[in-house]
């Protein structure tokens, strides 16, 4: 089996994040787990410790490294809706799962499993 290097999050009942699974080295810096935003073309590939801003308030944050898409967005349209999300909800049905956030990194993660029956 291949694996696409792709990690999904689920932020909210409908929100996934997608991270490249490799470390990316620029100028020495390290950059873990990198967040996606897909493009038709491209990966563009952000921090996942710096907050992407896209307001017109705030200078919107630039991509540190476009890559070439590692799978096409037909399959990953069917990664989130015929993987992830019916995974998700299958949890949900079955299962109580509470969220909690990194107070220094401000990740989301989960906190708490219990069963439901």
């Amino acid at each position: 089996m291949q694996d696409l290097n792709i990690r999904c999050i689920i932020h909210k009942s409908s929100l996934i994040e997608y991270f490249y699974k490799h470390t990316l080295v620029i100028q020495d810096e390290e950059h873990i787990d990198p967040l996606i935003e897909f493009q038709d073309d491209s990966w563009l590939l952000y921090s996942s410790k710096v907050p992407k801003h896209k307001t017109s308030l705030i200078p919107p944050t630039l991509p540190l490294k476009a890559i070439r898409p590692v799978v096409d967005s037909l399959t990953l349209y069917y990664i989130k809706n015929s993987l992830v999300m019916p995974c998700f909800d299958l949890l949900k049905t079955t299962m109580e799962i509470d969220f909690g956030i990194v107070e220094e990194s401000k990740e989301i993660v989960i906190t708490n499993i219990k069963a439901k029956y």
